[in-house]
């Protein structure tokens, strides 16, 4: 009787004396092959097993369509959403992910105002967050309508929190000597604030700054933010403290 040899397959006796077959790799879960040696179950069995690395396949869960999981997924395979900068789908994103954790198989069919008040509102605590949570299940629905994957915009009568945003201290004069005779022209850290200061561009235009986007002396460049809806350019003339941080930058930047 000639034996089957392949390659990856052991053989176990369970507690009832049953030879069972299975699939194992090293440092990979067991695999059982089902299905008598040489027949077609048995051979499609092993096949998959070798395909998958050696890793059980993953059950893959159902979304049913109209719930709350499936529109957001939808909304994001949307051109509205690929349209928009990273920025603000990374955002949106993260807060419509937060509310899947809870309320992923649930109707939006369903959805009221209330319960769009009671998800604002596990986030009172931090109304900026709130807000931004309201904010991004308004840019859902708005889409879904548009899209029949709702039937109604639960968000339409409902009102952000309303607080008084403490802010950020803003540098005094003082303090920015006090930076500046800390780190000398020349440094990175002397350079970063020069761009912030002589330039009052946001943070995120100032990390995508270089010396292409200085022309005859002046500071051109789109701002990141709307970049890709409603570009805004900007041209300002290079500030005359920021020319020496830019003349002596560090070789890396």
């Amino acid at each position: 009787m000639v034996k089957l040899r392949l390659r990856y397959v052991i053989e176990d006796v369970d507690r009832h004396g049953n030879v069972r077959l299975y699939f194992r790799r090293k440092g990979r879960p067991k695999i059982r092959l089902t299905g008598l040696p040489g027949t077609e179950e048995f051979i499609n069995a092993y096949q998959a097993a070798m395909a998958n690395n050696g890793e059980a396949p993953r059950q893959t869960r159902s979304v049913a369509r109209g719930s709350f999981r499936y529109v957001c997924q939808a909304y994001f395979a949307s051109p509205s959403f690929k349209a928009l900068d990273s920025k603000t789908r990374n955002w949106r994103r993260r807060a419509l992910d937060s509310i899947c954790e809870k309320h992923a198989d649930k109707p939006v069919a369903l959805m009221q105002p209330k319960h769009v008040r009671a998800l604002r509102d596990e986030r009172a605590d931090t109304p900026g967050a709130a807000n931004i949570r309201l904010k991004a299940l308004r840019a859902l629905f708005r889409w879904a309508v548009e899209a029949d994957e709702a039937p109604h915009d639960p968000t339409r009568d409902v009102s952000k929190i309303q607080y008084r945003p403490t802010g950020f201290h803003s540098w005094s004069m003082e303090e920015v000597e006090a930076y500046e005779k800390h780190h000398s022209v020349g440094t990175k850290a002397r350079l970063a604030m020069a761009i912030l200061l002589y330039t009052a561009c946001r943070r995120e235009d100032a990390v995508r700054l270089g010396l292409q986007h200085i022309r005859n002396g002046r500071v051109q460049y789109v701002q990141a933010k709307n970049e890709h809806r409603s570009p805004v350019s900007i041209d300002i003339p290079v500030h005359t403290d920021l020319g020496p941080s830019l003349a002596l930058r560090p070789q890396a930047i």
